[in-house]
């Protein structure tokens, strides 16, 4: 035993921000890709991350409407348990209060 320790860290991926907030086709292209992988998972993660992106104020209508799209599709896919419809319900929340929020702006 020499009493040596030891640590390692790993860093995530960057991420940042778009630049003028987040447009409808970055959010078509996004909720596309995680449709295309047909987990409600993928879905109900792409909703809640680019909800957490503010929208101009035209984009935000279209991006909700997107999002909407993809909450019925993670809805027709999730397993009926309370843990899955209580995360479709915070993600549908706030993917509505942040999006009306932008529209308001």
């Amino acid at each position: 035993d020499l009493g040596a320790e030891s640590t390692s860290s790993q860093l995530g991926p960057l991420v940042v921000l778009p630049q003028g907030g987040m447009s409808a086709e970055n959010a078509s292209d996004a909720l596309a890709l995680a449709l295309s992988s047909n987990k409600a998972d993928n879905l109900l993660n792409t909703v809640a991350s680019i909800s957490s992106v503010p929208a101009n104020g035209e984009t935000a209508a279209d991006i909700t409407h997107a999002s909407v799209t993809a909450l019925q599709a993670a809805a027709e896919l999730i397993e009926p348990s309370s843990e899955h419809l209580q995360k479709m319900g915070q993600v549908l929340t706030g993917a509505l209060s942040n999006q009306v929020g932008s529209v308001a702006d």
